[in-house]
């Protein structure tokens, strides 16, 4: 599954771009865009600053008496806002239930965290009568075949069906067990040689989602029986789980209706009952009733049509392939769809995009994507795709960036649609998107993990392969590159709190499921693999893969079937045991190097935000006593030949065979660590940056950067060495490196503005100005007519960017020309360049009038024409403005929808934390309607994870007093992730008190 929505960004020390990406994050986390705004945002390696959003444009300087009361004015006016309009609105909105309450004080329930290896804290129990006590099923009964009959009726919202459900007893017992949550269930018989038979009881657990048959006779080994069962349930619920009901209109004015699912990771029980987890894999045969200009779509191809009744039709699908529940899928819509036979190694296979009438237009490219990446995996897995179609579906309404459903993956319209000329974000994002789903087909569809605690199996492969296979199919966009400037960034976020957890962890209810569906899963994984693959070489590791998938196909497997397949094609024993210090342990290493003569000195130790020597939150292990098996690669201004040494003690010395200046580890970035510089040797390097920054490829340069931002960021050099390597950018010509400066110095801008530090802030950016200044002229805004299609890809990203950096320095020429484009856009309806529509949007809001936003917000609500990837820019754009009343109407529309997409809640809530005001009233909003907001999404997603980054807001001991106590009131202290977002508030209300001086001492000392 792929989030691909990335509010889930790199720690909260994201700068957002014009790169897009979403959101993760599952499908496709991680690749994870500000919620589902697809947009990619660029790390400043500054702490959680919360800095996914454009800050608001500088004032003139207060005095710090005026500021204050400036500050608590617009506390006061927020507050009455609140209360005024949310009451006001209050009296008009009602839900199902009776009412819309603003300010409900009702408390969550008690959530437990993911890490708790020795112990279940707040284990989930059912009732005493209740005959099986464990959160898994029991390995008695296995299901063969799942023979489905579903009738959704999207009038009504509601939806009836029939499962029978073939059975294999493989240990004697007198009971089955199995899942269910929210249906109706009744008819429920056991048929055996022949004879129904009714069961002697059935009980309920809620709590589990399980229910118990219990039968009348035992079954004995090797007997067989089929459970038939008949269901209902409520197509029109508010979550995006299950089987659930969709909602569009075309630009026509007509208004229509569709059923989709989403499974992953727990919801196929929403939508029938089944033995709902991953090693419980079978068959189906399923059947749809709908009207009969409707179409119907599954995981297998239709095999026949009947007269249902009332003019309705039933279509029948063939048989799928052995496959776990959350792969099974359905819709039912009027979407159109366009369509291509390839030759596949199986023989012709029918590759389809299905979508809305209005946006088959934008379709075209994910067919072309797709048809390419298909034949790139079957060539390089060595494995035909089994299945005799591949369809990919855009649903308007979506929670996850897209899901691997096998023969029907679904998306989110913004992560699949998209064409020639969209921005070069937007299409790297849908391929990016489709390649990640496509490896699933064989890695997790093939083969699965056999417990969601090895989800990395999964996601951690997918999120590696969708950039080895846009890199392959896509050679002129240069972009494995980009892996590190992402996943590397992403998993170091959440992997330095010590409130991480590893990439193996035990899992035992379903919030510790869905709490597994993070960064660590997704990026970190990628990472590892990345890593492996630096390591033992490309074809090594594909030679490995093969061999693992051939093994184990439509079976379920452990983290180390995976690692022994491809230690065997490296004939690497030491392989196994190398990894497993990157699966079992928490976080990542620290390597500190100093150089005297042909002595290298080594150091590894845990990176973390705090110094504490306390036990780690998951495993017990004290911090300093975690050593990873680290594969180093090196090399020296004497020496450039890559070059390898295995750090696996705590420390250790390395002898070379000359005397260097300097020395580079982790050459190109291919490991996962970081490097701590001694002051001599990062001297030597700073001057060779400065004399010839050539002498490192693009990516040394990006890792240099990187690494010293991560060392100051903790204390370990000061930020004068940073602002010092920094000063060779001006020499700079590529995209990578500038997006680690750029984002280093708007983050800090913003950072002193919210300390009112105007005149520092005018310096810093004067610094910036002054590195981007005669690139931006030379590379910046293009000419009206400028198509860019004779630019390169790389060349397009570096032009985006430049204008990104310098309209969020208030470089006067670049905010001047944002806004002319805006009127022309505005008033005469001129087009903005793709590439540049986010840049314009923001700036217009931003720096606009009252008339401005209100003409985005009826483009955003009212022109049903436009594509889904530029209605959330406009979106985006929106929570940029600082009026309070505008933001308190964006919050409401996070519990009303009504306008905003129940799927795009944590882009507005996210977004809105970009500006002191926004972040201020959606930190209240959050407080009151926490509630709302948890029921309304699965506990512990991605989705609910995001909304407290917040808390990266935080600038004082007032702001984490607060947060501390929301915690306790509801009961969050054992959710992992609030852990982490208060880890690293704590941590930012530290570096403001401790690193910022630094800062704002160099820039006295040196812009003038």
């Amino acid at each position: 599954m792929s989030w691909n929505t990335n509010d889930n960004v790199s720690e909260n020390e994201m700068f957002p771009l014009s790169s897009m990406q979403d959101d993760n994050v599952h499908v496709r986390l991680l690749s994870m865009s500000d919620d589902d705004d697809q947009e990619r945002m660029y790390t400043a390696e500054i702490p959680a600053l919360n800095l996914r959003n454009r800050p608001t444009s500088v004032r003139k300087p207060l005095n710090d008496e005026k500021s204050r009361c400036a500050v608590i004015s617009i506390l006061i006016i927020g507050l009455l806002l609140i209360i005024t309009i949310n009451i006001g609105v209050a009296m008009k909105l009602y839900d199902k239930d009776g009412g819309l309450n603003i300010f409900s004080t009702t408390k969550p329930p008690v959530n437990t965290t993911v890490c708790t290896p020795d112990k279940e804290q707040y284990s989930i129990s059912c009732n005493e009568s209740f005959p099986w006590k464990s959160y898994r099923l029991p390995t008695s009964i296995h299901p063969d075949l799942y023979s489905i009959f579903l009738w959704p009726n999207l009038t009504l919202g509601t939806f009836n069906g029939t499962v029978n459900i073939s059975l294999n007893t493989v240990m004697a017992t007198d009971m089955i067990v199995l899942h269910s949550k929210g249906l109706n269930l009744s008819n429920i018989g056991i048929l055996k040689d022949g004879i129904m038979s009714q069961p002697k009881s059935v009980l309920y657990c809620e709590q589990k989602d399980l229910f118990a048959v219990v039968l009348k006779e035992k079954l004995h080994v090797a007997e067989t029986c089929t459970l038939t069962i008949a269901f209902s349930g409520n197509l029109a619920k508010k979550s995006l789980r299950g089987l659930y009901r969709s909602k569009y209109s075309l630009k026509s004015g007509e208004n229509f209706t569709l059923a989709t699912t989403q499974f992953e990771s727990i919801s196929a029980r929403e939508a029938f009952p089944c033995f709902d987890e991953p090693n419980f894999k079978a068959k189906f045969s399923a059947s749809i009733v709908r009207d009969e200009d409707y179409v119907a779509v599954s995981n297998m191809p239709v095999s026949n049509t009947n007269d249902f009744m009332d003019g309705l039709k039933q279509d029948y699908f063939d048989t799928s392939l052995t496959m776990s529940t959350y792969l099974l899928a359905f819709t039912v819509s009027k979407f159109a769809s366009i369509s291509r036979v390839i030759q596949a190694a199986n023989g012709p296979l029918k590759v389809s995009v299905y979508a809305t009438q209005d946006r088959m237009d934008s379709a075209e490219f994910a067919l072309n994507v797709s048809c390419n990446t298909i034949l790139f995996y079957e060539n390089l897995f060595k494995i035909p795709y089994p299945l005799p179609k591949m369809d990919l579906f855009a649903i308007p309404d979506f929670e996850a960036g897209a899901m691997e459903n096998w023969g029907l993956v679904t998306y989110r319209e913004t992560s699949v649609l998209c064409t020639q000329d969209s921005s070069t974000a937007i299409q790297e994002n849908v391929a990016l998107t489709i390649a990640h789903e496509f490896a699933h087909q064989w890695f997790g569809n093939l083969v699965t993990m056999k417990w969601w605690n090895d989800l990395w199996l999964n996601e951690g492969f997918a999120s590696f392969m969708e950039y080895y296979a846009v890199d392959k199919t896509y050679p002129d966009w240069d972009f494995m590159s980009s892996f590190y400037q992402y996943h590397t960034s992403d998993a170091m976020a959440i992997d330095q709190s010590k409130y991480t957890h590893p990439i193996t962890v035990p899992v035992k209810n379903s919030v510790q499921i869905e709490s597994v569906f993070d960064e660590i899963s997704y990026s970190k994984g990628a990472c590892i693999i990345m890593m492996m693959v630096d390591y033992i070489g490309a074809d090594t590791f594909m030679t490995g893969v093969t061999n693992y998938l051939n093994k184990f196909s439509y079976n379920n497997t452990e983290n180390e079937d995976l690692v022994t397949a491809i230690a065997a094609a490296s004939n690497n024993n030491n392989l196994l045991d190398m990894l497993k210090s990157w699966t079992t342990q928490p976080g990542f290493p620290i390597i500190s190097v100093s150089l005297n003569g042909n002595k290298v000195s080594l150091n590894q130790v845990r990176y973390t935000l705090t110094n504490d020597t306390d036990s780690d939150h998951n495993c017990g292990e004290k911090h300093h006593d975690l050593i990873w098996k680290i594969p180093m690669s090196y090399s020296t201004n004497l020496d450039s030949t890559k070059k390898w040494f295995m750090l696996d003690t705590k420390s250790a010395s390395m002898y070379l065979s000359n005397h260097p200046e300097w020395i580079v580890l982790n050459i190109n970035r291919g490991g996962y660590y970081v490097v701590n510089y001694d002051s001599a040797v990062l001297t030597k390097i700073t001057e060779q940056m400065i004399k010839d920054h050539t002498v490192f490829s693009e990516l040394n340069r990006e890792g240099l950067l990187f690494n010293v931002l991560k060392s100051a960021k903790i204390g370990l050099i000061p930020y004068k060495y940073v602002f010092d390597l920094m000063s060779y950018a001006k020499s700079e010509e590529h995209y990578g490196p500038l997006r680690l400066v750029g984002g280093f110095i708007v983050a800090v801008s913003d950072s002193l503005r919210k300390q009112y530090r105007d005149n520092e802030v005018s310096k810093l950016q004067s610094l910036g100005r002054s590195i981007f200044e005669t690139l931006y002229h030379h590379n910046g805004w293009p000419k009206m007519n400028e198509t860019l299609s004779e630019l390169s890809h790389s060349k397009k990203k570096l032009r985006s960017l430049l204008v990104s950096v310098m309209c969020s320095l208030d470089y006067e020429n670049c905010t001047s020309e944002a806004l002319r484009r805006f009127r022309l856009w505005k008033d005469k309806g001129v087009p903005v360049h793709p590439d540049f529509r986010r840049t314009v949007y923001i700036t217009g809001i931003r720096l606009g009038t009252a008339d401005d936003h209100e003409f985005v917000w009826n483009k955003y609500v009212t022109d049903k024409s436009m594509q889904a990837d530029e209605k959330v820019l406009l979106l985006i754009a929106l929570c940029r403005s600082g009026d309070e009343r505008k933001i308190l109407e964006l919050l409401l529309e996070t519990i009303t929808n009504t306008h905003v997409r129940s799927q795009d809640t944590s882009t507005v809530l996210s977004g809105l934390q970009s500006t002191q005001v926004g972040g201020m009233l959606t930190w209240r909003f959050l407080r009151t309607k926490w509630v709302e907001l948890n029921s309304k999404f699965q506990a512990g997603s991605t989705m609910t994870r995001r909304f407290l980054t917040v808390f990266g807001t935080f600038i004082d001991d007032v702001d984490l007093a607060a947060a501390e106590e929301f915690v306790s009131e509801n009961h969050l202290g054992d959710m992992l992730y609030v852990q982490r977002e208060l880890d690293q508030a704590k941590f930012h209300v530290h570096w403001v008190k401790t690193a910022l001086p630094q800062i704002i001492d160099w820039l006295n000392e040196n812009i003038h």
